[in-house]
């Protein structure tokens, strides 16, 4: 008897439970808005995330949402809740850490059995690695290895790195290329002196971007003696950087020839503009001298006219003469002097009237 109204008082529970708990989804609309303040983050920063929620169009405040943030994998790696606020926005925000996966992450908003999702992508921050071409090196005394460093970007990565090295007494550590944007190369030649101590060393490599990001690599150096053959080597070495000096000595004398004969052409040179300049006074001398001949030709032919006028007055005076007959001797003289005189005048003036032209 129990038994049976049990199963008859069921089946109205259960639809009353079922009205009860959906009523709101069944006579109102949600919707959920979720976004991030980002599309794509570094590891390391905050995304913050937030969004709004609605019923029927209208603000829904004080309600809770629950968000999760999954990873490429679908792995959890954010969970919140988070209460509207009077127009129904909610917001919330957390800091990826720099060892989580990198790829495409998921953000997903639960209210009132309604959710929406939206993405963002994440990538390691920018940085930079270095690597060796080798993990130890021999160094004799008085001698030197080498290495070569590789500095590599990892991401966008544009700034200068540099690179340093810490070694032992005795030895020092030179680069080809101390400080660049990677990607470049290095060599880097350690070098031993004489009193250098034989023992086996670690020198690290460290490389310092100008954005405080710094890694390092290690490696081995064995200082050992000199073997006869280095010495020999080194003996060789000293005559060539004899020899060098010498070259460089006639190197130097050669660029005092050089600067020599540079002083004589520049003297030739003046020389040259010297005579040529001669040369135009002489031409204007020869021109001159032309203007003066052809003055002379004027003037020999201004004589020659007088000289002729002279003749014409001549034989006109003896014309007068033999007509006069009886004139006296001083009489005769007297004419011929002013005959003179006025031919004189007329060549004064002759003379006076070629010069000023």
């Amino acid at each position: 008897m129990r038994t049976s109204m049990s199963f008859k008082i069921l089946p109205p529970l259960l639809v009353f439970l079922v009205l009860l708990a959906a009523p709101a989804s069944l006579a109102v609309t949600v919707t959920i808005q979720v976004s991030t303040d980002k599309p794509s983050y570094t590891l390391g920063e905050v995304v913050t995330i937030s969004g709004s929620v609605t019923e029927d169009g209208t603000a829904k405040a004080g309600v809770y949402v629950n968000i999760e943030v999954t990873d490429p994998a679908g792995t959890l790696r954010y969970a919140d809740v988070v209460k509207t606020g009077t127009d129904g926005s909610f917001s919330t925000s957390f800091k990826l850490a720099e060892t989580l996966p990198t790829g495409t992450y998921t953000v997903k908003a639960f209210y009132g059995g309604v959710s929406e999702f939206t993405t963002f992508v994440t990538a390691k921050a920018p940085e930079f690695s270095i690597s060796l071409s080798k993990d130890a090196l021999v160094v004799p005394q008085g001698w030197y290895d080498s290495v070569v460093i590789s500095v590599e970007a990892v991401g966008p990565y544009e700034y200068n790195v540099e690179l340093s090295a810490s070694t032992p007494d005795g030895v020092t550590a030179a680069f080809s290329t101390t400080k660049d944007v990677p990607d470049f190369k290095s060599v880097m030649v350690l070098s031993a002196s004489m009193d250098a101590e034989k023992g086996s060393y670690e020198v690290t490599v460290t490389a310092v971007g100008e954005d405080g990001t710094v890694q390092s690599k290690s490696l081995t150096v064995f200082v050992v003696d000199t073997p006869a053959a280095l010495t020999k080597l080194a003996d060789i070495s000293a005559k060539l950087d004899e020899i060098d000096m010498s070259l460089a000595d006639i190197k130097t004398s050669l660029e005092d020839v050089k600067s020599g004969v540079s002083d004589v052409n520049t003297a030739l040179s003046d020389v040259t503009d010297s005579l040529s300049d001669i040369n135009d006074a002489i031409s204007e001398v020869n021109d001159a001298i032309s203007e003066v001949q052809t003055a002379l030709s004027n003037l020999a032919n201004g004589v020659n006219g007088i000289s002729s006028d002279l003749a014409d007055v001549r034989s006109s005076v003896d014309d007068a003469k033999a007509a006069i007959g009886g004139i006296s001797a001083a009489t005769y003289a007297a004419a011929i002097l002013a005959l003179i005189a006025a031919v004189a005048a007329i060549y004064a003036v002759v003379v006076v009237t070629r010069k000023l032209a």
